[in-house]
């Protein structure tokens, strides 16, 4: 189980928001801090996300980014292929699957941008959500995207609890 200090946070120049978040959440200890049990709390996902990626954890980001994504690959066709190259390419990182997953990615936004209005309508518990798997691929290519496409998908409260479980299991 990964941990954190207060200190850890002042040296890696948290944000002043994100630290006093992190004082509030552990009642100021100077004591390391379970990183899982600040998940859901008064952190954001983007917090959690910066934190993993100063812990060096960005291989597990691509993967939570997947599963994030999977979540939602319902939604259509393209999503599903997406996050089939996507999972290629993390598992082989070779010109090829670069190559296919360049275009699955071109593939998803171009539904995304046409089809965004009406399947987010259509999916009533999950509406805002389409976006989100454009996230996995994103993340194949660079693990900084990851965070800012899951928070749009955290805003709904319907994945929330699903999400932060997956979340977990970047710091497991």
């Amino acid at each position: 189980m990964k941990t954190i200090t207060k200190q850890q946070l002042i040296d890696w120049r948290a944000c002043d928001e994100g630290l006093q978040k992190f004082i509030k959440q552990t009642n100021n200890t100077d004591d390391p801090v379970s990183i899982v049990s600040l998940i859901g709390g008064e952190n954001k996902i983007d917090d959690i996300g910066w934190l993993a990626r100063e812990l060096g954890l960005t291989n597990q980001l691509r993967w939570f980014a997947l599963k994030c994504a999977r979540l939602v690959e319902h939604l259509s066709t393209e999503a599903k292929e997406c996050n089939d190259a996507s999972e290629r390419y993390l598992i082989d990182k070779s010109d090829k699957n670069r190559e296919v997953l360049h275009d699955a990615r071109h593939n998803a936004i171009a539904t995304y941008s046409f089809s965004a209005d009406s399947a987010a309508s259509a999916a009533t518990c999950c509406k805002g959500y389409i976006g989100a798997y454009i996230s996995c691929a994103d993340a194949a290519w660079n693990a900084n995207y990851v965070v800012a496409d899951v928070s749009i998908a955290c805003a709904d409260k319907c994945l929330k609890p699903k999400i932060n479980e997956l979340l977990k299991e970047v710091f497991a």
